[in-house]
């Protein structure tokens, strides 16, 4: 059984079994590590973590902060200015892993959070082909909870579309 889910030519999410695979981990030029306190012995060994991939303690179900959700869209603009062309995939690089353990409900929140802001899409618009591609490739369907989704749809509503329309009371100029 595959252990990850293929979004976008540049977009993966999954599990935590490949993590300590280099050879599966070079494929990929950042990894977004998600784990939680409540279970250390599923966070990724330090030596695992890349200087600049990120790692993240979050809790299945719970509220994305936003500050939380700043930091991982930071990591991601700064995933997007070191590979300007990974839209393009004219090569091998600039392709990003987002893991939990299990890959089904951390793991595919965020990168649907990821991918609304580089799409320039809104949240709820994704999540069809969220479920069909974790259905496609790893047979299962996705648990995208409601509590996390709300988080992400007010951001990128309220945070992420103000900013970039140069809407003032924005928090955030990028």
């Amino acid at each position: 059984m595959v252990d990850y889910v293929k979004i976008t030519n540049w977009l993966y999410f999954g599990n935590n079994h490949n993590c300590g695979n280099k050879e599966f981990r070079n494929q990929f030029d950042r990894t977004l590590h998600i784990w939680r306190n409540d279970y250390p012995d599923q966070k990724c060994s330090e030596d695992l973590v890349y200087v600049k991939d990120l790692q993240i303690d979050y809790e299945d179900a719970c509220s994305l902060s936003v500050d939380m959700l700043h930091t991982i869209f930071g990591f991601y603009k700064t995933f997007e200015k070191d590979f300007p062309d990974f839209r393009n995939n004219l090569s091998d690089s600039g392709k990003l892993y987002v893991h939990c353990a299990a890959g089904q409900t951390r793991s595919s929140t965020i990168a649907l959070f990821i991918q609304s802001i580089a799409d320039m899409r809104h949240p709820a618009s994704l999540l069809n082909h969220y479920y069909w591609r974790g259905y496609e490739q790893r047979e299962f369907i996705l648990n995208i909870s409601e509590t996390p989704l709300m988080d992400i749809i007010c951001y990128y509503e309220n945070e992420y579309i103000p900013s970039i329309i140069g809407k003032k009371g924005s928090r955030f100029n990028f």
